[in-house]
């Protein structure tokens, strides 16, 4: 009699895929936190802050990023679901976690545009050295303006998507301004720095966090690209956690942990959806058109029984 593995149920396969990824990006950006800490510490001159003739922690810093966007890319390829114009199923959240986690986001990208505005609008001897010419002083105001539209947009979108009809809004696309505005604020001073070092990584955190708040958008109004913003949504949360040790204000630490969250919520809702098998093209008995648009893998184990059970985003 031949000898079989382990059978494990399709749920729990389900249950591994959707953590995996947001997994692997939390462990590999505390790891890559960890080393660019001591990087940061032992790798320049105090005085000049420049490079040392010798850095220790430069190339574990390297390799270990590498290795966790490597991961990251790998475990976001394969066969998933596709999704067109269909937010609400790529996005909803199953489990209170997910939900919780992306409200989190909203509200820390809230409070950090109003820190922005507050310090904005106070007496000069108090305000923001960011003040000192009048292109920097509208763009942190646009950039204070837009990040509390995009956290109330986060937070107004995770509701809606719990809702019957797939959800088109432009809310969804209000994180993606933020980041284009961060590094348009941040530009003078990264111009005047001659050390690239210095802000390597948080320039590469904005920019793949820029392109995955334009991927995820997406889903609402054509083809969305799965593995893409699997990968990009995953691999800016894992290297935005690599620059939370850096000082600086409130706002600035507001606006990269609002992010790091919702982008991790959209990684473990999408990998989880994404992993369901679509909805039948026929019908189970009870169902109507309008039940299958607004639930997520509608019927994945089988056929349900004629009833008028709600589906699970009603």
């Amino acid at each position: 009699m031949a000898a079989t593995g382990p059978v494990f149920p399709k749920g729990s396969a389900r249950c591994m895929k959707k953590w995996l990824l947001p997994g692997v990006a939390v462990i590999g950006g505390v790891a890559g936190l960890l080393i660019r800490r001591a990087y940061l510490a032992n790798d320049f001159d105090p005085v000049s802050g420049l490079p040392v003739a010798q850095p220790r922690f430069a190339l574990p810093l390297y390799g270990v990023t590498a290795v966790v966007l490597v991961l990251l890319l790998l475990l976001s390829l394969g066969k998933h679901r596709r999704f067109d114009r269909q937010y609400s199923s790529a996005f909803y959240a199953r489990t209170p976690f997910w939900f919780i986690l992306a409200a989190a986001g909203g509200v820390l990208l809230f409070a950090g545009g109003l820190l922005i505005l507050m310090d904005f609008f106070r007496p000069d001897d108090l305000g923001m050295a960011v003040q000192s010419t009048r292109a920097s002083s509208i763009l942190m105001v646009l950039l204070g303006a837009v990040s509390v539209l995009a956290g109330a947009g986060i937070c107004l979108t995770i509701l809606a998507t719990r809702r019957k009809g797939e959800y088109r809004s432009g809310w969804i696309t209000l994180p993606g301004f933020v980041c284009c505005l961060w590094v348009m604020s941040c530009y003078q001073d990264w111009a005047k720095d001659p050390v690239t070092s210095h802000y390597l990584y948080p320039l590469l955190a904005v920019l793949l966090a820029m392109i995955a708040c334009y991927l995820i958008p997406a889903f609402a109004f054509g083809k969305g690209k799965v593995p893409a913003a699997l990968f990009f949504s995953s691999a800016a949360a894992a290297v935005g956690i690599m620059n939370l040790d850096i000082g600086g204000s409130l706002y600035v630490v507001a606006l990269r942990l609002g992010l790091i969250l919702w982008l991790l919520a959209m990684t473990g809702t999408l990998a989880d959806n994404a992993s369901r098998p679509a909805p039948p093209a026929v019908l189970p008995a009870g169902c109507a058109p309008a039940d299958c648009a607004a639930c997520p893998g509608c019927a994945p184990e089988g056929p349900r029984p004629a009833s008028d059970e709600p589906t699970d985003n009603a």
